[in-house]
């Protein structure tokens, strides 16, 4: 990858209406972890630092309800773009793609509604992307494959040599899917094609499969299958210390504390979530903070330490981690922080994706 200097941006689909997950709204916008499904793949996308732009591509009539969504949890908007998206997939995807930058190279295409891609997922992606021109993650089929008649009675059994189940994200020369897509509208039966790497495939051009396993939802059971197993418990400890500084706000927990003085640093300075990234951060074994989000880069010039705390989580879920609780101390004469504890277990808790009542703040 470190040849390649084009620009890749990516597409987050979330356009589909979801009628077989039997809920009131888009399964991409149900609840996962404490979090709608889609924003999952987003922060992972986010975090990757893989990508110039992210189109996210949304149901008809969810535009304002998804900039809500991203406000709310704090997504940074100069990378990610919303857009609504088509009757089809196919629509929606196209509708996402001619909003992206003339010169990006490579477009990485995946679904809203598998939340557990990893940053290595999409490094693959992109690689093979990269490499080949059109690659798709793909898992290979281990069970006996049948074709059945209308009737449900076996016609024959399919050889399973060589034979994928096709998931996403998939990575495409843009041009290519471009024309493939100008190909597609100008006379090519819908119903044969599922899939964007179809599209490259009925160009004669070649497309390369790697392997991974990224299940999407589909009925309101397969979210049960995501809940992570942790078969042992680990520890971490966090310590922060900031100096008070004027001309500064005071964040504590994501909560700005009306205060004379703030706390000085490169970020927005917030201890309590600073220590709770290294207590998160030690439990895995990944280091500290200071390694992940260092002081020396502009990224993290006033960032908001929730922002960090959500990507110390993402790290964590490549690995398997899940934080289950945590318990916090603030060391401080003023100002009195007791009026503002549960609005800072309210932040931290979206972050954590666990339930407030699991998370105890004292001082």
């Amino acid at each position: 990858m470190q040849e390649f200097t084009g620009k890749i941006s990516a597409i987050l689909a979330a356009a589909g209406k979801g009628t077989r997950f039997g809920s009131n709204k888009p399964k991409q916008f149900v609840s996962y972890q404490g979090k709608p499904l889609f924003l999952h793949s987003l922060f992972t996308m986010i975090n990757s630092q893989l990508f110039h732009s992210i189109v996210v591509v949304v149901t008809p009539g969810m535009i304002e309800e998804t900039d809500n969504i991203l406000s709310q949890f704090q997504v940074p908007r100069d990378q990610v773009m919303v857009v609504e998206g088509g009757e089809e997939r196919f629509d929606s995807v196209y509708k996402g793609i001619t909003r992206l930058d003339p010169d990006v190279e490579l477009v990485v295409i995946h679904d809203g509604a598998r939340p557990n891609a990893t940053m290595d997922l999409f490094k693959t992606a992109v690689k093979y992307g990269v490499r080949y021109g059109a690659a798709t993650c793909g898992l290979k089929i281990s069970d006996t494959i049948k074709r059945v008649d209308t009737d449900n009675l076996v016609i024959e059994t399919i050889d399973r040599n060589g034979v994928y189940a096709i998931q996403t994200p998939q990575s495409f020369n843009l041009s290519w899917l471009i024309e493939g897509f100008e190909q597609f509208y100008s006379g090519k039966k819908r119903e044969l094609v599922t899939d964007e790497a179809m599209l490259i495939e009925a160009m004669g051009k070649q497309v390369y499969i790697f392997e991974g396993e990224n299940l999407k939802i589909t009925f309101a059971k397969d979210l049960e299958s995501l809940t992570p197993q942790i078969n042992f418990p680990r520890v971490g400890q966090g310590y922060d210390v900031h100096p008070f500084a004027p001309k500064r706000d005071l964040v504590l927990g994501g909560v700005t504390i009306p205060y004379h003085l703030g706390l000085a640093g490169h970020s927005d300075a917030d201890v309590l979530t600073h220590s709770l990234c290294d207590a998160l951060l030690g439990a895995a074994g990944l280091g500290d903070i200071g390694q992940h989000f260092p002081d020396s880069s502009d990224e993290y010039q006033g960032i908001s330490s929730l922002i960090l705390l959500v990507r110390v989580v993402s790290l964590l879920k490549n690995l398997g981690f899940a934080p289950l609780q945590a318990d916090l101390t603030v060391i401080c004469q003023q100002p009195k922080i007791a009026p503002y504890i549960e609005d800072m277990k309210e932040n931290l808790g979206q972050r954590l994706e666990i339930d407030n009542s699991l998370i105890n703040i004292k001082a």
